[in-house]
């Protein structure tokens, strides 16, 4: 019985960190490049009628950089009887500097100004604390992070902070003759993919299938379930899956000499599979250029079309990573 517990302990410490390091890599992808995040107080007051989605938390077991993150309303609560976690009132860590307690007539807190409950700041938390919390709701409108991150470089296009001009990603709906994976040449250049073909509902959108940075497709805490890397050759470039590489398994390729990059632009055209914001490591061009291989990609103005470079005044050069083009859909819809 002691080790079944033990091995059941042991699950849960690992699916607990497994999550930590996917919010991580969400949080760092998209606030980890932010400059000129403004705190609450600096953010203007809202009154539209709309309830947060989460609040400022203290707690050591919510936040992870920090005692201080954003978790969804309702959450911020003390597990097992730990002691030390609250939700938390300093009015910086709120939109408009509109804490709980500011809209409690009876608390020096109150601010006649303050007619709701601010947004807590996780972007601002993020920046100045490198707080992150696993419990934080990301079911947050787009209008809401415009605001949040006002003043800031956040880039509404990618939905993420980024010193590159903010510009729309290419369309991929006009992209034609997209080839699978077995169609493309074999890799050989002794590059490591960045990205691997990965099942799971925590990591991918519009599908249950998209590509995922290496490494980081495993069970979460929320989805513990249902979570591992596809081995379908056409998901590879080349063909070439981590099988492969195996010589005792069937789908040992003797031409295959490293794994593929995982080919998000046929998961897309065909699965209408994006990653979640973090989820995936934005492809380089000269990747990018190697999977569209066949298509009607036009390699220097990294769009789909049949510009030449003789014409395209009515076209800029848009030099984006497929990862930044996934973000055409939304997560918080």
């Amino acid at each position: 019985m002691h080790s079944v517990l033990a091995s059941i302990a042991s699950s849960c410490l690992v699916l607990q960190v497994l999550g930590s390091t996917l919010e991580s890599t969400r949080f760092n992808y998209q606030f980890g490049n932010c400059k000129g995040v403004k705190d609450g107080l600096n953010l203007a007051k809202v009154n539209d009628g709309s309830a947060p989605i989460n609040e400022a938390c203290h707690s050591g077991s919510h936040c992870k950089g920090s005692r201080s993150c954003c978790v969804a309303v309702g959450t911020c609560v003390a597990p097992n009887g730990t002691r030390g976690v609250f939700v938390h009132s300093k009015k910086e860590y709120y939109e408009g500097g509109c804490s709980p307690k500011s809209v409690d007539k009876s608390h020096e807190d109150y601010d006649p100004k303050c007619t709701q409950v601010g947004e807590c700041v996780a972007g601002y938390l993020y920046q100045s604390k490198q707080a992150f919390s696993v419990e934080m709701s990301w079911e947050l409108p787009k209008a809401t992070l415009e605001r949040l991150m006002a003043g800031s470089n956040w880039c509404s296009h990618t939905q993420r902070c980024q010193d590159e001009p903010c510009v729309p990603p290419p369309d991929l709906t006009s992209c034609t003759g997209v080839q699978s994976g077995i169609n493309l040449p074999k890799p050989k250049d002794g590059v490591k993919a960045l990205n691997e073909p990965c099942h799971s509902r925590a990591h991918c959108q519009g599908s249950i299938h998209c590509c995922a940075t290496i490494g980081t497709c495993v069970p979460t805490e929320k989805v513990t379930r249902g979570v591992f890397v596809h081995n379908n050759k056409a998901y590879f470039e080349g063909g070439c899956s981590p099988r492969s590489l195996d010589k005792s398994h069937a789908d040992y390729d003797p031409d295959c000499k490293q794994v593929g990059e995982c080919h998000q632009p046929y998961l897309l055209k065909t699965k209408k599979a994006v990653a979640k914001p973090g989820a995936m490591t934005p492809l380089p061009a000269a990747v990018l250029n190697r999977l569209m291989k066949g298509s009607n990609w036009n390699e220097a103005a990294q769009t789909c079309g049949t510009q030449t470079d003789g014409d395209m005044s009515h076209s800029s050069p848009l030099h984006m990573s497929l990862g930044l083009m996934s973000l055409m859909v939304f997560f918080w819809g």
